[in-house]
């Protein structure tokens, strides 16, 4: 609990530990807590195996976020998602930069543009990352890392390391990490 506490110095925290060993539980008591000192209740984003679709799983973080702001659904890209708009990730070439078709990028854009306003410091949790397979969630992941708003901070659980770029957030000291041992 301590280390999560200091999660607003960083871009990201990092938690990992094998199944069993109370990183759900770590997580909702930081959770409450965190809600009763901000008074701004963070996101959990609770990830199952159905999720590694790149649609599902923006429309269901941006579904997270609306909480924070209900009125993120009403913007027309997010709307588009629905009127199925966005064409499969095998249909366009991908950025190189980004790994991502520049419709989800696009996307991710205007989703990250639409939480600049928010005021406080914010996380958003996704809890057992280690269920996503699909790279191009990966690749939005790590594109959501690197252009987060300053006081939104991204908690990520997982049984095993994410394939995201955490050597860098480790050199530029970005990264919170939080393993087995420090759950003891």
């Amino acid at each position: 609990m301590e280390k999560l506490d200091h999660g607003s110095q960083y871009k990201v925290v990092l938690i990992i530990a094998p199944s069993g060993f109370g990183k759900a539980k770590l997580i909702q008591q930081w959770s409450q807590l965190n809600k009763n000192i901000s008074g701004i209740e963070p996101l959990c984003l609770n990830i199952e195996s159905e999720d590694n679709h790149p649609i599902i799983f923006i429309d269901k973080l941006i579904s997270e976020f609306t909480t924070w702001d209900p009125n993120i659904k009403d913007q027309r890209i997010f709307q588009d998602i629905h009127n199925q708009k966005l064409v499969d990730e095998s249909a366009l070439e991908i950025d190189p930069d980004s790994g991502l078709q520049p419709s989800i990028e696009t996307l991710l854009n205007e989703l990250i543009n639409s939480l600049l306003h928010l005021a406080g410091d914010r996380f958003l949790i996704m809890l057992d990352y280690h269920q996503i397979e699909n790279p191009t969630i990966h690749s939005m992941v790590a594109y959501l890392i690197d252009y987060l708003p300053p006081n939104l901070h991204l908690v990520i659980t997982s049984q095993v390391i994410p394939p995201l770029q955490i050597p860098r957030l480790r050199a530029r000291r970005k990264l919170l990490e939080i393993g087995h041992e420090d759950m003891l």
